[in-house]
């Protein structure tokens, strides 16, 4: 028997949010000095895997707790 579309959705979310968690602690473990350093060196690239991955994360599409970048000073 399959469930109700209401449990459906709500497993569905549930699975998304453990995922995104996942996600989150992965990048969050890639942003390093050196990581930082490299983006302040070369911002338009060639960039290392895991800055590549840090900055795809960025960028996705807006997400309910995402991380954002503010620039305090020019340039």
């Amino acid at each position: 028997m399959n469930p109700p579309n209401g449990d459906h959705a709500d497993r569905a979310v549930l699975v998304r949010e453990c995922f995104d968690r996942g996600v989150r602690e992965c990048i969050r473990c890639l942003v390093t000095e050196s990581v930082i350093a490299e983006h302040a060196a070369r911002p338009l690239g060639p960039h290392s895997d895991a800055l590549a991955r840090v900055l795809t994360f960025l960028r996705r599409a807006p997400v309910e707790d995402k991380f954002v970048v503010v620039t305090i000073q020019p340039d």
